[in-house]
Formats: C-alpha cells, sequence, structure tokens
C-alpha cells in the first residue's frame, strides 16, 4: 500500500524533481513535435495506475477536440495553426507528475491540461505558475486550487461544497416529495486529497442541510475489500450514503452493497467513478438508481454537443460520460483564448484566458454553463447537475432547465435484485 501524503508533502515534492527527471511520454494521434504551423498542447493525465480510468477518458476527450479544432481550419488568427496535443503519463503519482510536467515545459508545451487527480493538480499547478505556463483543469475541484492566489491557473469545473450542497439537497427534496426522506447520512470516500476533503464537505453540508451524519469514512486508494465498512453502514441504519470514489472502487462499493443487501434510500458519488462508462458497464442493472455529480450530462440541451458526441463516438467506438466530455471543456477554453490572444505566447494566452466569456455550446465547451474565470481562476458560471442512473443510461434530475428526458427519478431506491 502507498503512503498518504499530505499536502505539505505533495508540494515540497513539487520541487523536488527537476527538469532532468525522467518520466514516460505517449504521443496522442495529433502527433508531436513543434514547427511553425503548430500550437503544442501537453495533457498531463493519468492513464496508468489507479486513476487509470480517469485519465484515459480525458486523453480521449481531449484528441477528439483538438481534432475538431482543426478540421474546422485551427486557430484562427494565428494562420490557422493546429493544435497538437501530446500527453505525459503520470501513472496516478504526484512525483511522477512533477517529473512530466517539467518534461512538457521543456518541450515546448503553450499550455498545459490536467489531471483528473487534485493531489497532482496542485503540484503540476504549481511547476506551470512558477514557469508561467497556463494550466487549465476541468475535472480537479479541491479548494485548495483556487486558494494560492496563482496567475496561471484556471478551473473550468464547479467547487467541490458546489457539488456536495446540490446532491444533498436534491436527495433531500426527492425524499420530502415521496414521502420517505432519508435523514441517516453515511460518507464513504477514498484517502485521496480530494477525498479527504469530499469528506469533510460532505459532513458540513449534510449538517446545514439537516441530516444527522451517523458515519463517515474513508479507506485507502487502493483498497479492493469493502464489507467491513458496509457492514458498519448498514449496522448503523445509514438512510442516505454519499462519497467520492475512483471508478473500481465505486464499482466494488455497489457490488458490496448487493452482496449484503444493504438497502438505503439512495446512494451516490460526487464526480468520481459513478460517471464513467466503466461504472455503467460492469455493473450492468446494478448502477441503476445511482445518484451523480457532473457539470455534463449526455441529456443536457447544449447546442452543439450532439455533433461532439457523434465525433468522439466514431472515433473511438464509446459513448461520451462526464470525464471525457471534460478533455473538451479545456480544448475549448484554450481554443478561444488562443484565437483572442492572437499569438500562442504563454502570457498573452493566459490574459486571454483571464479575459474568456463563453457560453455552453461555444467552441465546443459542453459543461455547465458556460465559462467565465474570476482573479482567482475559479468558473464563476460552473454549475453541477444532479444525474440518476436507470436502465443503463443516466439522465438529468436537476437544472430542470437544460434536462431534455421526461423520465421521473426513482426515490427510494427499489430493493436489490
Amino acid at each position: 500500500m502507498s503512503r498518504k501524503l499530505s499536502r505539505r508533502d505533495l508540494l515540497r515534492g513539487a520541487g523536488a524533481f527537476g527538469a532532468g527527471a525522467l518520466g514516460l511520454t505517449a504521443v496522442g494521434a495529433c502527433g508531436r513535435g513543434n514547427t511553425g504551423n503548430e500550437i503544442r498542447l501537453a495533457a498531463i493525465l493519468s492513464t496508468t495506475g489507479i486513476n487509470a480510468g480517469f485519465g484515459q477518458g480525458t486523453w480521449r476527450g481531449v484528441q477528439t477536440a483538438a481534432r475538431l479544432v482543426n478540421r474546422r481550419g485551427g486557430v484562427h488568427g494565428q494562420e490557422g495553426k493546429r493544435l497538437t496535443a501530446t500527453l505525459y503519463d503520470t501513472q496516478s503519482k504526484p512525483e511522477v507528475a512533477a517529473a512530466q510536467t517539467h518534461k512538457a515545459i521543456r518541450e515546448g508545451a503553450s499550455a498545459v491540461i490536467g489531471c483528473n487527480q487534485s493531489a497532482v493538480a496542485l503540484i503540476v499547478s504549481q511547476i506551470c505558475e512558477r514557469s508561467s505556463i497556463p494550466f487549465v483543469t476541468s475535472t480537479d475541484f479541491d479548494p485548495e486550487l483556487t486558494a494560492r492566489g496563482f496567475r496561471y491557473f484556471f478551473q473550468t469545473t464547479p467547487f467541490l461544497d458546489v457539488h456536495a450542497q446540490q446532491m444533498l439537497a436534491t436527495c433531500r427534496d426527492l425524499g420530502r416529495k415521496s414521502g420517505r426522506p432519508a435523514r441517516r447520512l453515511g460518507i464513504l470516500c477514498d484517502d485521496t486529497v480530494i477525498g479527504q476533503s469530499a469528506k469533510g464537505i460532505l459532513e458540513d453540508e449534510g449538517r446545514k442541510l439537516g441530516y444527522e451524519v451517523v458515519r463517515s469514512q474513508v479507506f485507502p486508494a487502493d483498497a479492493n475489500d469493502f464489507a467491513p465498512y458496509i457492514a458498519k453502514f448498514k449496522d448503523a441504519d445509514v438512510q442516505l450514503l454519499m462519497g467520492f470514489q475512483t471508478p473500481e472502487p465505486s464499482i466494488q462499493i455497489v457490488k458490496t452493497m448487493r452482496q449484503q443487501r444493504f438497502e438505503p434510500l439512495g446512494f451516490g458519488g460526487l464526480l468520481g467513478g459513478q460517471v464513467t462508462n466503466e461504472y455503467a458497464k460492469e455493473l450492468g442493472e446494478n448502477a441503476d438508481h445511482t445518484f451523480s455529480s457532473t457539470p455534463w450530462s449526455a441529456d443536457l440541451d447544449i447546442p452543439g454537443m450532439p455533433a461532439a458526441m457523434r465525433a468522439f463516438e466514431r472515433q473511438w467506438k464509446e459513448d461520451v460520460d462526464s470525464v471525457r466530455a471534460s478533455g473538451f471543456a479545456s480544448v475549448a477554453v484554450l481554443w478561444q483564448a488562443l484565437e483572442a490572444a492572437g499569438s500562442s505566447s504563454p502570457e498573452e494566452t493566459r490574459d486571454a484566458l483571464a479575459d474568456i466569456d463563453i457560453a455552453a455550446g461555444d467552441k465546443g465547451y459542453i459543461q455547465l454553463d458556460g465559462c467565465r474565470f474570476d482573479r482567482r481562476g475559479y468558473n464563476v458560471k460552473a454549475t453541477v447537475a444532479i444525474k440518476q442512473s436507470i436502465g443503463g443510461e443516466q439522465f438529468t434530475v436537476v437544472p430542470a432547465d437544460y434536462a431534455t428526458s421526461d423520465r421521473e427519478p426513482v426515490w427510494p431506491k427499489p430493493p436489490w435484485k
């Protein structure tokens, strides 16, 4: 089992791996190398290790989005320069991410996209800040990321507390409407940086909304036996189980819930494994009635999204999910900024990012509800959709303004089959 790192450990690690550190680099379908006709983007993502399920999906979204930019004539205002996306695999390890970031900067990246892992994003964004390279994330949402006053950091996805508040409020309202309210809240998160933050925020938001937090736990990120955890939630008569987990643990948790016949009124997660294709594929009908929070859903009424989804599905022979959609969002804001800047200079790109104001659907931006950054680099337009899985599909419960399905959410969860 790997040692759990504190934030202090992580940030010290950012300086421990200099420009000469070694890393593994994979090159995407868009090509590699700098020429006078390309703008290079570095995708610093985990395509191996415990977060591989997240990183692989985001990387595919980045590649399809860059391909669409190039098919539409490249970056206008810069003589149609092509976007070239290059993958730098972090192996889900902060120390490897540091080495890969230095390598990407040495190799001429104009901007960095990452990281599907807040512990890694804390380090990568610090290196980018020191090197004056824009860093854009559409997946990382630990509160500390925007609390550091960085100029080159930009986060499109909502804060973690927005996810928690909207999720818990939606479940509260569904319970009241049905006459079967969930009052006893259980929380189960991994022990990563984001998991520990999610645990605290779910506790705080839960109490504010009137829940009794009866059990709150973290588990090692590489755990594979969840029987002891689920048994304790069952014994505590937990009525709503929420948390943050990566894809494989989220799948094993549901399998264990079914094996032990743990029957909460509702369960789900905050922008974790529950939003991935892998979760639905592996669990089949046992994924039904899962709630998840995400800035994207396939049934949202966003201009241009169906065409982007079709392009992705043709290229990869799989559906878009929230993780894959995040790759589109990161490329979209950089595309807009690069055109507005008229230059691939990192400083001018940063300034254009700071001034960006796009609606959902612009430049292939398919997250809610468009993008405009404040002084912290936080997207003040960001919001979340709460989804429920039914019959192998996920549909939007809220916000109603963007929902296209007339399907009613199911509450409480029926007994396991």
